[in-house]
């Protein structure tokens, strides 16, 4: 069996929200434990605040877990200090949701890109251009706008332009936060297919996180759905979709089928989550078990190993 380029191992993330006279603890991850192989998409879907971003910037190491194991190509990072770190993240590469939040208006497109392959040494100072250039015809940008700025930019282009910046450093994995969220359905498309072009040719690994259900079906190859920090049910897209076997999976997929009142409710406020399984307020089938006791993410059986499910009545 192939080795995981990306695992997770009961990783935890605890927020402490201060207020006068108290402190309350926000639970974002519970004991999240996924693997991601080699070449493969995992599409991580869930409501907004259900902690997808949390996710991703712990695997990356941009917040340190309160507890678990983040193993990266064999290697545990959980604990790296910072220095260690440096190459690994030449490894792993991040494109954020908002483009003009993550650029810095003063860049042109050139610094964007020169300032990564200078840091990280990609190639000699003389190559530079030469490397811009080809970094902008592999996401679809002419070479005539290296010397825009983001307000020049269209919101197709910006995103191309976090497409190539992730791509200048040559990373093995990426995570693409919620990568087309603020583009038109054209667009969308474009950025989709650029994605899936990327994949097939430079071999990536992708952690897609979004909450557009039918994009996550095009380019996932598993997807892992997450509901109040905890992951409630993995599975190939194609047998996911097909057949959900959790309460929530269902009301995210078939809204149309889902109670009224399941699928109107709000999730629970995150700093008081109920016992038990969490989402057994909104549940249409819950029973005094699923009340009182959290469900383990475990095996379904059956010709399927890898489809995991965290329900009582599953």
């Amino acid at each position: 069996m192939t080795e995981p380029l990306v695992q997770t191992e009961n990783l935890s993330q605890q927020f402490h929200m201060r207020t006068p006279g108290r402190t309350d603890v926000l639970h974002a991850l519970d004991n999240v434990s996924l693997s991601i192989a080699c070449g493969q998409t995992l599409g991580l879907v869930g409501e907004s605040g259900c902690g997808k971003s949390t996710l991703g910037r712990c695997i990356l190491r941009l917040l340190r877990p309160s507890s678990g194991r983040i193993v990266f190509a064999g290697t545990d990072i959980t604990h790296m200090s910072r220095r260690a770190l440096r190459p690994m993240r030449r490894r792993m590469q991040f494109i954020p949701q908002d483009p003009l939040a993550s650029l810095n208006p003063r860049q042109t497109v050139t610094d964007a890109l020169g300032e990564a392959l200078t840091v990280h040494r990609i190639c000699e100072k003389s190559t530079v251009p030469e490397r811009i250039a080809a970094l902008c015809q592999s996401v679809g940008l002419g070479t005539d706008i290296v010397n825009r700025y983001p307000h020049e930019l269209s919101s197709g282009q910006r995103q191309r332009l976090l497409v190539a910046r992730a791509l200048s450093v040559e990373p093995d994995f990426i995570i693409a936060d919620e990568p087309t969220s603020s583009l038109d359905v054209s667009v969308q498309a474009q950025v989709i297919n650029l994605l899936l072009d990327l994949k097939e040719s430079l071999r990536l690994t992708y952690l897609f996180i979004s909450h557009d259900l039918h994009v996550v079906r095009i380019v996932s190859d598993v997807v892992a759905v997450m509901y109040l920090g905890r992951i409630v049910e993995v599975g190939s897209a194609t047998d996911l979709y097909r057949s959900p076997n959790h309460p929530y999976t269902r009301v995210l997929l078939e809204p149309s089928q889902a109670s009224d009142d399941v699928a109107a409710d709000e999730p629970p406020n995150p700093l008081q989550q109920p016992s038990g399984c969490s989402f057994h307020p909104r549940c249409p089938i819950a029973k005094d078990i699923c009340k009182n006791e959290t469900p383990a993410l475990r095996a379904l059986g059956g010709d399927n190993v890898d489809r995991q499910v965290a329900c009582h009545l599953a």
